[in-house]
């Protein structure tokens, strides 16, 4: 090799000096660039990958929460206590045996179900359940569904479908006494398509289960999730994956093949059995690159999904060369810039290499330095003759590399605010740091996009279970053997407290009497010119009553207190009064006073607990009106009684005057023969006697006058 060199002349060895020198410079910061290039957009891939991931998890949680509190919700609903209370009077009307099927043909029960099916139908309309049971608890009659398939009426005790997971779902529940999830599995009544379940008990009086509420599973709502096409480009999907390596939601790519009821109607083809998928369902949580259908490599995310008892594998993949189409778009410009600088560099060793000075030295030693990557040294340029203008020329190259070079270590550090500003319109160097920092910026903000999409939803979720919480808690805080006050006081404490109001008051409606009065308060001083009751049109509470809406007061001023809101008169305070409507019929006004604005989530949420409230107020004035006349029956039937024991006593002493009488009788006749004989001695006690017998037949008319009275009275 020392000879050949040794053998060509001079400017051919300058012409492979310089031409070595320039691609060895340009391969070493290409591939510095085109690593750390790589590097990020394989990490930007896999973060958007693993972000489509977590949102996938979040949004099934809530889901499933939703569930849960739907039928937390349902199963406290008075209609649907009336209906199991009617299902459960049929069942022993009937006298069903244990093991015996539940007779669901006949004209009793059609009108128990007439009366009560369509409010069902409507929910499950309303919120996308595939089917709703009530199932006894003591022997497993399934008392009620829907759907009408052929599970109605049957015994998941010993019936012919007490292996199914509805069964399986009701011994959990039953012997737990907590609510249960009973996973995907092919349903016999519903022609083996594959269902899943969720449940709760339901307890009598005494805390004792009696029966479950069970809901099944559409399949089409977990795909409402997995559907979702945020981050996942042509090639992504996400799909959840069970521990027998099923399907449990529609593959978005393959809707015909790869399905729910596809994977279980063909076991040996549907299953999922990949690394992501097996790591997963081991409990654990990463990234992997596996193989496709087709052979192609995947991007695969993946994680637990824990339901209870069950795991399930949530799988969020996408080919690799669209999460990576970026790396090959930057292979190609660096390519393509190495070799023109190549050719640059060949042509200028040979516009330099006429000429032979004692500099060459000098070039030669700042070449070497180059070629092991230090940029920071500097040339002292003694000549003006071309070896002078090719170190000035390389102390222009070592500062163009200098800035590319501080320019990549700063994108390498994931600074993307750099700005690259090209030397010339062929400087392609520049140019393709340009469009690899612009793609760069262009990816961060895209992803920042798609985080702060993730973000206001969670915030609209959050919101939501606000809403949902306060419905619950005001639910339980309105139940039990509540007298109509404390229910008031009740109500008022809860609704202010959750919308942070300052003060509230509740009137409650009296009809007959057209006016609303003070029942229930929270943070409230009477005074003397704000009422304690209204009639129809009054003031705001008034007004409110009257046009069955609600007025919303801002920014109030002493002159406007006159207005006779309910808890201010003079203080610059927002106020909120809303109606309390049940069936169209006015039972109260509220009104709450704060020192922040009442937002469209708390206008929302007074809405719904107006609702509520006037639900509440109604069955109290229902169950105090049926106590006041209970309470009047009682009261007639003692003053009965006691009339009663009266006219007992009354007869008892007439009787006891009468025989009193009868004696008196019996003396006065025999004194009256005794005064015959001593008749000439004793005229005078004789007209003595007969005044006195005169006066004892008066007294015998009027006993039996009153007995006769008596009698009567009785008849």
């Amino acid at each position: 090799m020392l000879t050949f060199i040794n053998r060509i002349n001079i400017r051919r060895r300058l012409i492979l000096v310089f031409s070595s020198i320039g691609v060895a410079m340009m391969v070493a910061m290409s591939y510095v660039n085109y690593q750390t290039a790589t590097r990020l957009i394989a990490q930007e891939a896999s973060s958007k990958l693993v972000a489509v991931r977590e949102t996938k998890n979040a949004q099934l949680m809530n889901l499933l929460e939703e569930k849960q509190q739907d039928l937390d919700s349902l199963g406290s609903v008075a209609n649907m206590e009336r209906l199991f209370a009617a299902l459960v009077a049929y069942h022993e009307a009937a006298n069903v045996g244990a093991d015996a099927p539940y007779d669901v043909t006949t004209p009793e029960y059609r009108l128990i179900e007439e009366e009560h099916g369509a409010f069902l139908e409507k929910y499950l309309a309303m919120f996308g359940y595939h089917d709703l049971f009530l199932v006894c608890a003591a022997h497993g009659h399934v008392m009620f569904t829907v759907g009408k398939h052929a599970d109605a009426g049957s015994n998941l005790k010993s019936g012919p479908y007490r292996d199914s997971g509805l069964a399986r779902l009701w011994r959990k529940v039953v012997t737990t006494k907590q609510a249960a999830f009973e996973d995907f599995q092919p349903y016999a009544p519903q022609e083996n398509v594959p269902a899943a379940f969720v449940g709760i008990p339901l307890h009598s009086a005494s805390d004792e289960v009696i029966g479950m509420l069970a809901l099944q599973i559409s399949v089409e709502m977990l795909n409402k999730i997995m559907f979702q096409r945020e981050g996942l480009g042509q090639t992504g999907e996400a799909y959840l994956v069970g521990e027998d390596l099923l399907m449990r939601s529609d593959s978005f790519l393959d809707q015909e093949h790869r399905t729910v009821i596809a994977s279980f109607r063909n076991p040996e083809t549907g299953r999922v059995d990949t690394e992501a998928s097996r790591v997963a369902l081991r409990g654990e949580s990463g990234a992997v690159t596996i193989r496709g259908e087709r052979g192609q490599r995947r991007l695969s995310a993946y994680m637990p999904v824990e339901i209870g008892e069950t795991r399930w594998a949530l799988l969020v993949e996408i080919d690799e060369d669209e999460a990576l189409q970026g790396i090959a778009t930057l292979r190609k410009s660096a390519l393509l810039w190495g070799g023109g600088m190549t050719v640059a560099l060949i042509l200028a060793s040979a516009a330099f290499s006429n000429t032979v000075t004692r500099p060459l030295k000098a070039a030669i030693s700042v070449a070497e330095q180059v070629s092991t990557g230090v940029l920071d040294m500097s040339i002292e340029i003694a000549s003006h003759d071309e070896i002078g203008q090719l170190l000035r020329a390389m102390t222009h190259m070592m500062a163009y590399l200098r800035s590319v070079a501080g320019i990549a270590e700063r994108v390498g550090n994931n600074d993307l605010a750099v700005t690259v500003t090209p030397l010339s319109e062929r400087d392609a160097l520049n140019h393709s740091l340009s469009k690899m920092v612009t793609n760069l910026q262009i990816a961060r903000e895209e992803n920042l996009r798609s985080i702060k999409d993730i973000e206001e939803r969670n915030q609209a979720m959050s919101e939501q279970n606000w809403l949902k919480d306060g419905m619950s808690q005001l639910n339980a805080a309105l139940m039990g053997d509540l007298t109509l006050t404390d229910l008031c006081d009740r109500a008022i404490r809860f609704v202010a407290r959750y919308v942070n109001a300052g003060r509230g008051v509740l009137y409650t409606y009296h009809a007959e009497e057209q006016t609303l009065r003070l029942r229930g308060a929270f943070a409230f001083t009477e005074r003397d010119h704000l009422s304690n009751a209204y009639q129809l049109g009054e003031g705001a509470i008034g007004q409110v009553a009257l046009e069955r809406a609600p007025i919303l007061l801002t920014h109030l001023s002493q002159e406007e207190s006159v207005i006779h809101a309910g808890t201010v008169s003079a203080a610059p305070l927002n106020t909120y009064s809303f109606p309390l409507m049940y069936n169209e019929q006015l039972y109260g006004v509220i009104e709450l006073a704060s020192f922040e604005p009442f937002q469209q989530k708390l206008t929302d949420f007074l809405a719904e607990a107006s609702r509520i409230i006037a639900t509440a107020i109604f069955s109290a004035m229902q169950k105090d009106q049926m106590q006041r006349l209970l309470a009047k029956a009682e009261q007639a039937t003692e003053e009965a009684e006691r009339a009663k024991e009266e006219a007992q006593l009354q007869s008892q002493e007439a009787q006891a005057a009468a025989v009193r009488l009868e004696e008196q009788q019996q003396r006065l006749q025999q004194q009256n023969e005794e005064l015959q004989q001593m008749n000439a001695q004793m005229e005078e006690q004789r007209q003595q006697i007969e005044q006195q017998r005169e006066e004892l037949r008066q007294q015998r008319d009027a006993l039996a006058q009153a007995q006769a009275d008596f009698e009567q009275r009785q008849t």
